[in-house]
């Protein structure tokens, strides 16, 4: 294979991976609307507490494990956090709730400014802070 030939297929895969980056964020934007809604519903006492709860963790779940295929690194780290708490089916109450809320308004923030890759130094901090609330529950 020539390197013209090289450059030439590196060049069409970064316009695929640029194309599919696009429908995917889309596809991120309605998932961060799924979490606020199940938010929602828990914030209003939904009755079968379970059914947010899991719908959190699958959403959260396929978050997880695409975002960080296009660069949403901080986002993939977050919702993995939000993942684990929910893995571990805590029961229904206000500290739940709380520590869900925190995790959705740092995904919702993140995806409406189209928040890329790690997020530094501050990325860091708010993973930290994320962490420690949920050892504090």
């Amino acid at each position: 294979m020539s390197e013209e030939n090289a450059d030439e297929i590196l060049a069409r895969a970064h316009a695929a991976v640029a194309a599919l980056k696009e429908g995917y964020r889309e596809q991120l934007v309605q998932d961060v609307e799924t979490l606020r809604a199940c938010l929602r519903e828990l914030e209003a006492g939904v009755p079968d507490g379970e059914h947010p709860l899991q719908e959190l963790f699958v959403t959260s779940h396929n978050v997880k494990g695409q975002a960080g295929t296009f660069g949403y690194d901080l986002i993939t780290s977050i919702s993995e956090l939000l993942c684990e708490f929910l893995r571990a089916k805590p029961a229904l109450s206000d500290d739940v709730v709380l520590i869900v809320r925190a995790h959705v308004d740092a995904l919702s923030l993140l995806v409406d400014h189209d928040v890329e890759g790690s997020g530094g130094a501050l990325g860091s901090e708010v993973v930290e802070k994320l962490k420690r609330l949920q050892e504090a529950a």
